[in-house]
């Protein structure tokens, strides 16, 4: 492929290969997903093409490996479906979430409210999931964000928490503080499960575990 700029001079033939080289394949093209992208290119991905992805409402390069993030998302914020879990997943309405992204650095926030508990294991971290998946090695027993969660009972007690990325790289655990005692995760302590009606609300920054 030819790159660059082609200084054309009155009477010059354009080929077919300079309409793909100058023109189309040096444009910002636009696809709905970033699967429809990756398909329609497959075989015709060059580096430092732009696109822009409707799903992700993002601009990406290739890097001529990799397809990479260039920048925060156009528009409003990316959306994506948060999960709620302790051992299984409870059911939720999710409230709000977006997120952004600029290169592999990831922020955005979710808030949820539980609206059925089935499967639910007593004793085990309450973790909440990522909208991408965080560089597991750089970010392990960090803080990436924080959470508070609003009880329905107790006069809508609330617990405040940091997020501290589990030994997946897609989701975080919660953990809780009680006046400055040590730390413990949520759902270990109390309270020991959720009940329906009960509010999620985290944000969170980090590092993504690869490009866009």
């Amino acid at each position: 492929m030819a790159t660059g700029d082609h200084d054309w001079i009155a009477g010059e033939v354009m080929a077919a290969s300079n309409v793909d080289d100058y023109l189309q394949l040096q444009t910002v093209q636009q696809y709905a997903t970033t699967g429809a992208r990756d398909t329609a290119l497959a075989s015709r991905k060059r580096t430092g093409m732009v696109t822009a992805n409707a799903d992700v409402r993002n601009l990406t390069v290739y890097t001529g490996t990799a397809w990479s993030s260039v920048g925060p998302v156009y528009g409003a914020g990316a959306t994506w479906t948060p999960q709620l879990t302790q051992g299984a997943a409870y059911g939720v309405t999710i409230n709000r979430e977006a997120y952004s992204r600029t290169g592999r650095w990831v922020q955005g926030y979710s808030r949820m409210t539980v609206t059925s508990i089935t499967g639910v294991t007593t004793g085990t971290q309450i973790a909440v999931t990522l909208p991408v998946a965080a560089n597991l090695t750089g970010s392990e027993l960090m803080t990436l964000g924080t959470a508070v969660i609003k009880t329905v009972a107790g006069a809508n007690f609330m617990y405040f928490g940091e997020l501290v990325l589990a030994s997946s790289s897609s989701f975080c655990y919660v953990e809780v503080r009680t006046n400055g005692a040590a730390a413990s995760y949520l759902g270990v302590a109390a309270p020991t499960v959720l009940a329906v009606g009960d509010q999620i609300s985290y944000n969170f920054n980090y590092e993504a575990a690869a490009d866009a």
